[in-house]
């Protein structure tokens, strides 16, 4: 389940305000939810601390996943989730949206960023790769 984690690890993003989020501000984040039983989860986001990592903004877009830690299993979230500015202190998804949960303990929503544009494109200007 961590395969994918930031290579310099889960760091807290904050400690303070919200301890469940850990990882790499803007990038990823693990959202430990505990022994909470919701049944879903609002999309939202922490600004950074202070001088710790690039802050959310608005447009940034992101995926999400559902991590049954006790299951061992890892259920995607469909679409994406695009940021607005929410409060002085949030990020949330522009609709609005929640993430659905199945009620049980123990379960953490992993969260990455999109990146746009091209990603591995070959270089073909004369038709070769």
């Amino acid at each position: 389940m961590l395969d994918d984690a930031p290579a310099e690890g889960i760091e807290p993003i904050d400690k303070w305000q919200n301890p469940e989020y850990g990882g790499k501000p803007s990038e990823y984040y693990l959202v430990n939810l505990g022994r909470q039983t919701p049944t879903s989860w609002e999309f939202k986001l922490p600004r950074r601390p202070q001088g710790k990592g690039q802050p959310p903004a608005d447009g940034m877009k992101f995926t999400a996943e559902v991590l049954d830690t006790w299951n061992m299993t890892v259920t995607s979230v469909p679409g994406t989730f695009t940021l607005v500015k929410q409060t002085d202190y949030f990020h949330a998804d522009k609709d609005g949206r929640s993430i659905p949960l199945p009620g049980k303990p123990y379960l953490a929503i992993r969260i990455k960023r999109v990146r746009e544009g091209p990603q591995n494109t070959p270089n073909d200007k004369d038709g070769n790769e």
